[in-house]
């Protein structure tokens, strides 16, 4: 789970991220040392600065403190900007390597400073963000190894360490790797139980998305339902600044067919006829199941004589459909058709709509009426 977690994580931008700190550590390295050559450093000796003994001490300060480790350290970051940059880098070798670079310059430069010598581990906690245990033991196993390269190729760091100071620094590393492998096991299991509540609420959300859709559906029909028909009704009513029409639509002679065929014959009419309607009414229409045979479309933004187009489109389909069941045998819808007249109730504008439906059924079925 947390792998795919990450997997969605932009490795790359984490990257260019932990290089900003990297140019951050270079910079406050800089300032520091300058600020402790300008004031109260410059009397002090230089182990490591045979190469500067006919200059003056602020000259020694200078450029064995401040321009050489500040060069190469600028170097080893332009390097990585560009290898992570233009190599759209993703995983966190590069600036694990960067930093152990980076303390190794540092200490290299401060051989008489053993708290510096510590700080080449950093790079272990670096490398923990990343939750990967590979590159922790890679972190720690670099740090290690370079801790005692340098020990074993820089006099003045094997003299100002010694051998005791240099097991307990092989105690912080190994120390360090295990408080970084602890902490990515635990940031892990944070991170999975944020990911399965996010998905348990997900699925919560689907489930009562679902329930919602099956409260406003007919089963039968897959329509909106009476009870959705009724609350989008009245809406529609009250907040109608748009030309709206209401068509009523009845299966003609229903009830015998239901005789005749049996009611799971009349229930495959139905479901055709609504799946008619539903292909037929436009995106921001409501089609829903009324009552038994009876179906109600609200029409919104158009004009009467689209509305009345689109539901003899409706009934022409119906009656030119064949039923397998019926023997081949079709079936016709009455509707009836009205558009709302502003300051009407819901309850008139229905009525008058139900009395056009019952003036189509009364005047020969299979027509839809406007009267």
């Amino acid at each position: 789970m947390i792998t795919d977690s990450l997997g969605q994580f932009n490795m790359y931008r984490w990257n260019l991220h932990i290089l900003k700190a990297y140019w951050m550590t270079a910079a406050i390295y800089v300032c520091v040392e300058a600020t402790y050559l300008l004031f109260g450093g410059s009397n002090l000796p230089v182990d490591s600065t045979p190469y500067y003994e006919d200059s003056t001490p602020l000259s020694i300060f200078l450029v064995h403190y401040v321009v050489m480790p500040g060069s190469l350290m600028v170097v080893a970051l332009v390097c990585a900007e560009l290898f992570t940059r233009y190599g759209k880098i993703e995983h966190g070798y590069i600036n694990v390597v960067l930093g152990t670079v980076v303390t190794s310059i540092i200490m290299s430069f401060n051989p008489n400073t053993l708290i510096i010598a510590a700080a080449l581990f950093y790079p272990v906690f670096i490398s923990a963000t990343y939750l990967n245990k590979r590159i922790i033991i890679f972190s720690a196993s670099l740090s290690v190894f370079t801790f005692f390269l340098l020990f074993a190729l820089v006099p003045d760091i094997r003299y100002h360490t010694g051998i005791n100071n240099a097991v307990g620094l092989f105690g912080i590393g190994v120390a360090s790797a295990l408080i970084a492998l602890s902490n990515m096991k635990r940031n892990v299991e944070i991170m999975d139980s944020l990911v399965e509540s996010m998905i348990k609420e997900q699925c919560l959300i689907v489930k009562q998305e679902k329930m919602e859709v099956i409260a406003k559906t007919d089963a039968l029909t897959g329509l909106n339902n009476h009870k959705t028909f009724q609350e989008n009704f009245e809406k529609n009513i009250n907040i109608c600044f748009f030309p709206m029409q209401l068509a009523i639509v009845d299966i003609d002679n229903f009830k015998r067919i239901n005789d005749t065929y049996g009611h799971q014959k009349g229930d495959l009419v139905l479901r055709r006829v609504s799946q008619i309607i539903k292909d037929t009414v436009g995106p921001d229409d409501l089609a829903s199941r009324y009552g038994g045979e009876e179906f109600a479309i609200i029409m919104k933004g158009k004009e009467f004589s689209e509305a009345y187009e689109l539901v003899e489109n409706i009934r022409i389909q119906i009656s030119n459909l064949k039923h397998p069941e019926l023997n081949q045998s079709s079936v016709t819808v009455s509707i009836g058709l009205q558009q709302y007249v502003p300051g009407h109730t819901k309850d008139a504008f229905f009525e008058k709509t139900d009395s056009s439906l019952y003036l189509a059924k009364r005047s020969g079925k299979n027509r839809t009426v406007t009267q």
